[in-house]
């Protein structure tokens, strides 16, 4: 799907770009790529001022979803949450769409957040609890949130797009097929009552968000979608042990961070500790997530992440072998949740 979505793009680029250079009024030699995964990412210059144009395929989301994304955000700016703002184009909507032969581009636009990436110092107990508490602040605004109209609610969890990909993987992939359908039916069993479960960001992890006077600016709100909390709060911990200086099996820090985590988290927003214990369901649902992605897409060998990444991860998903092999119930008693 992303193959197709990037072909289709690189074959229109010339069109799609005009066609945004026109609607959001700037200059097209102002235009620089910025990259993109889903989507295609660019920053633009107008008026003295820094923005960033999202370019995304209606294979990967419909407009009444990006609409959906941007509403969101928008409730979050309103409530105190550092995101980027959107920005209307020059007729004054959200979202602009270029029509192709049988599909479309949708063109969006935000300011341009300030600040740096996180270091490998800034990873101290401190930065994990203004992240805790970013989470916390997001899903307790999540439980008061309504969209303005049902057309802009975002997709569940189950209706991801990505999910599908588990029917493209190969035929010599059967055992994890079976794996992750069994991991399905265990995840929808759990409640989803409003205290556990809401509109999340869903990739909140260490590089989507930027720093600035000890202010945390989240990214990349792509994947909100509705899910459990916990899930939220799982993402972060997934990406972390991926990071080098970390370590996959790293259980101290995983007692660190989550701590910390969830004592900045706790602050904002509380969360009945059962849950916790279910956070390794939600991490082997990423690297389900990831597996699906980089086999489909034959990312693997373009990618260090994703090569390394790939490395005995078909025999731990064929395995059941857990992502950290650690005991969550501990932080059922950690003593600075914020209690």
């Amino acid at each position: 799907m992303l193959n197709e979505t990037k072909n289709t793009f690189e074959e229109n680029s010339e069109h799609i770009l005009d066609e945004a250079a026109a609607r959001f009024d700037f200059s097209k030699d102002r235009l620089r790529k910025l990259g993109g995964f889903e989507s295609m990412v660019y920053e633009f210059d107008r008026d003295g001022k820094t923005y960033v144009l999202k370019a995304n395929h209606s294979l990967h989301r419909t407009e009444a979803q990006i609409y959906g994304e941007l509403y969101w955000l928008n409730y979050l700016l309103d409530n105190g949450v550092s995101v980027c703002r959107p920005v209307a184009a020059h007729s004054g909507k959200l979202v602009e769409v270029v029509e192709l032969d049988g599909s479309c581009f949708m063109l969006y636009a935000f300011e341009k957040a300030t600040g740096r990436w996180m270091r490998e110092s800034d990873w101290k107990p401190e930065l994990y609890r203004k992240w805790g508490a970013v989470l916390g602040r997001v899903h307790a605004l999540a439980k008061r949130y309504k969209p303005p109209g049902d057309s802009f609610k975002r997709f569940e969890w189950h209706e991801d797009v990505s999910l599908d990909l588990v029917d493209m993987l190969p035929e010599s992939d059967h055992t994890i097929k079976m794996k992750f359908d069994e991991h399905l039916k265990r995840l929808r069993a759990l409640p989803t009552d409003e205290n556990a479960y809401g509109l999340i960001h869903c990739d909140m992890h260490h590089s989507n968000f930027l720093l600035r006077d000890g202010q945390i600016t989240v990214l990349d709100f792509d994947d909100c979608l509705y899910s459990w909390f916990v899930n939220d709060i799982a993402i972060p911990l997934f990406y972390a042990l991926r990071e080098p200086f970390i370590g996959p099996g790293n259980k101290d820090f995983v007692r660190l961070f989550m701590s910390h985590l969830l004592s900045g988290y706790n602050n904002e927003n509380r969360i009945d500790p059962v849950w916790l214990r279910h956070i390794p369901d939600f991490l082997k649902l990423r690297e389900f997530d990831l597996y699906m992605i980089i086999t489909t897409e034959g990312i693997a060998d373009s990618d260090r992440w994703c090569r390394d990444f790939m490395k005995d991860r078909k025999y731990r998903l064929e395995n059941e072998i857990p992502v950290i092999d650690f005991d969550f119930s501990v932080l059922d008693r950690a003593p600075n949740q914020g209690r």
